[in-house]
């Protein structure tokens, strides 16, 4: 079975992209979420986690994950 983080890694290698560990903390609170948020929320509940991970990257990764779906 093709998980969505696979599909997100195909994408990102298809484009000369790296799958970073920002990335991976991005993809996975996106789909930790089961209603919609917003990207502050994203944000703050990535910072709870104790990802370091700055709104510009939360910004830049959210149209890649579009592309993918």
């Amino acid at each position: 079975m093709i998980t969505a983080k696979d599909n997100f890694f195909s994408f990102l290698k298809s484009k000369g992209l790296k799958f970073t560990p920002e990335r991976r903390a991005i993809l996975e609170g996106v789909f930790s979420f089961h209603r919609h948020f917003d990207v502050d929320q994203l944000y703050d509940r990535l910072r709870r986690q104790g990802e370091h991970i700055s709104r510009a990257s939360i910004y830049r990764t959210i149209p890649l994950l579009l592309k993918v779906v």
